[in-house]
């Protein structure tokens, strides 16, 4: 028997704490991925979980050169760009607030010299691997890192002290320390300036690592048309104030530093300069939307590519934590247990059911679902004279659109007491349930592991790994179980978003009982009812909560007609497709209703019912914003 825990391999989902080999050997690279490597300033728009930090981390040299794809190996050997990554979380702008500052121009030019210092601690970081790949250890690399040791020692530092990069951050962040604690020292004898943050890092964003530059240009020569790409992570953490100095640099700056900075959906907060002048999206930078990725759009085009990257981050997790503990396992059993199709099988929803001949017979099967408007098309299809291949167009616009709605409405309408339903199931579904944010496949390929570890240890799963036996290693009703408990904790989980939590966690309830009303008790089209619809005259409470439903994943809009860049109400959203085993719904973008209508149709279904039938008082329902 197989004593191996898998579930070690998908214990971390956050690249921010992951150990870098790690990132590297489990990288799926999204499509979208290459077009970091531009001469444009970028701004990267993705939710909460939504792979930023991973692609950003992977998009930096140190990453790049160790990732074995052609694209990337042309990019490192020809030096076209080295990335630097740069994180401005919540430890760095905590330490930008502070109460010293007495006007809006000391605190500006604090966040300046805050921001170099980071880049520069980011920047040696990168140079020093860059000359490893370089030079290797030869003396030719020695002798060029002590040039740029002693320039930024002494230059920027003020200090007489030569040494290895790699001890340079802790002389960086003395001097930081130092200069911070006479600001404040400086503060509490009722002295609030400038000027003991008058130095290199202070003049303007990115100016001393400009300089370096210059100098390493001097020492390399090979370098004299790379570009410099600074990849700014977590920047939702940024004030307006900040982002309008990086936006600022963004409109002016024609050198060879391109800043690509990731943020949160509708957390680019603005698009002012300090120039009086505004950025303009596709002149002066460009919007990465990492939800129009193709696995992250979900459309029918796209759904393969999902599918795929599914298979690959599970192979290659498992892969890794195999490579890493030194496991021996049998090439049959390895096959198997890192393809994710033996795993989970086909998914049910997914399966096409099989036209009758009879298309009469065919529409009386699904009629007893369908609206009048959707059975009238099915019978104009059927009856016109004017149609030749009959059966062709009603598989394609009726029979294919609805049959899947259908199998899931009649399993969950049989279903009863604490019976669950087993067709969330299969590596499609559990694919989409995800919404093809990677965070929420790793969380969800750690419950499957679980489920495998203990098939593993059971003597006969080892029998049909050796067989020829397709039947997949986890059971479809198991499936639905973890998929259905997900959910669950994601609903939780929407209750601690800061601000906002315990009200967001009303309304993504209130939407997902509606649909799920809605599916079981009214006829459909060859749509169902799970999209909402934002318009001008929503409230602004209500608009904020579906903003920042979708910063954190809890909501999706639609990409193809609306971009979540910045704060401009309206669009068509939906819920995560995470959440839609708990509420009994197909996995589908499906049409879509005003949210305030949405809202009034759950304040019907629960005058409805009795007091012992409604689970809980809902505050939105009652609130003003409906």
């Amino acid at each position: 028997m197989l004593q191996t825990n898998f579930t070690s391999a998908f214990v971390c989902d956050n690249a921010r704490n992951e150990d870098d080999d790690v990132i590297v050997d489990s990288f799926v690279i999204p499509d979208r991925f290459w077009e970091l490597f531009s001469p444009i300033h970028q701004v990267i728009i993705g939710s909460r979980g939504s792979g930023k930090t991973a692609i950003a981390k992977m998009a930096s040299f140190p990453f790049l050169r160790h990732l074995k794809h052609k694209k990337a190996e042309k990019i490192t050997q020809n030096l076209e760009y080295v990335g630097v990554f740069l994180n401005t979380d919540l430890r760095f702008v905590g330490s930008l607030k502070t109460n010293v500052w007495q006007s809006e121009h000391l605190e500006e030019t604090y966040f300046v010299w805050k921001f170099n210092i980071n880049c520069l601690k980011s920047f040696i970081i990168t140079v020093d691997d860059l000359l490893n790949y370089l030079f290797s250890t030869n003396y030719s690399r020695y002798e060029i890192e002590q040039k740029i040791s002693k320039i930024i020692c002494n230059e920027l530092l003020r200090i007489d002290k030569v040494s290895r990069l790699q001890e340079l951050e802790s002389y960086i962040s003395d001097y930081e320390y130092k200069t911070r604690a006479e600001i404040h020292k400086n503060y509490l004898s009722g002295i609030a300036d400038s000027a003991r943050i008058g130095d290199m890092f202070s003049t303007e964003l990115f100016e001393p690592i400009q300089y370096l530059i210059r100098i390493l240009i001097s020492y390399i020569p090979e370098i004299r048309n790379t570009k410099w790409i600074f990849l700014i992570d977590e920047a939702e953490f940024l004030t307006v104030s900040h982002q309008t100095i990086i936006n600022s640099f963004m409109r002016t700056n024609p050198g060879n530093i391109f800043v690509k900075m990731a943020t949160l959906p509708y957390y680019h907060h603005s698009l002012s300069t300090n120039l009086n002048v505004s950025l303009q999206a596709g002149d002066d930078f460009q919007y990465v939307l990492l939800d129009l990725d193709p696995i992250y759009s979900l459309n029918s085009s796209s759904s393969n590519s999902l599918y795929d990257f599914s298979r690959k981050l599970f192979k290659k997790r498992i892969l890794h934590y195999i490579k890493e503990k030194g496991i021996s396992i049998p090439e049959v059993y390895l096959e198997k247990i890192t393809s994710l199709d033996f795993v989970l099988g086909p998914s049910p929803l997914q399966e096409k059911s099989p036209l009758p001949s009879d298309l009469t017979h065919a529409l009386e099967l699904i009629s007893p679902y369908l609206d009048e408007k959707t059975i009238g098309r099915a019978t104009e299809i059927i009856s016109s004279p004017l149609i030749e291949n009959k059966k062709k167009k009603f598989g394609d616009q009726i029979w294919r659109k609805v049959s899947g709605y259908i199998k899931l409405k009649d399993q969950i309408l049989k279903i009863s007491g604490r019976q669950g339903v087993s067709w969330y199931s299969g590596v499609e579904v559990s694919a989409r349930c995800t919404d093809g944010v990677p965070r929420r496949m790793i969380n969800l390929f750690q419950e499957y592991a679980r489920e495998i570890a203990k098939q593993l240890n059971n003597i006969n799963m080892h029998d049909r790994l050796r067989s020829d036996t397709k039947t997949p290693i986890l059971t479809k009703k198991t499936q639905s179980r973890i998929l259905k408990e997900i959910g669950d904790r994601r609903i939780n989980n929407s209750y601690f978003v800061p601000e906002v939590g315990p009200k967001l966690r009303d309304l993504i309830e209130d939407l997902g009982r509606t649909f799920e009303h809605k599916y079981k008790n009214e006829k459909f089209s060859t749509e169902i009812v799970s999209s909402f619809t934002v318009e001008k005259n929503t409230s602004e409470k209500l608009w904020g909560l579906v903003k920042e439903g979708v910063a954190y994943g809890f909501i999706f809009p639609d990409l193809k007609k609306r971009q979540a860049t910045i704060s401009i109400k309206g669009g068509k959203f939906r819920l995560g497709f995470q959440l839609y085993p708990k509420y009994n719904l197909y996995p589908s973008q499906g049409r879509a209703r005003t949210l305030q209508g949405l809202m009034r149709a759950r304040k019907r279904n629960l005058d409805a019912m009795t007091k012992d039938e409604v689970p809980r008082q809902f505050s939105l329902l009652d609130s003003e914003e409906v």
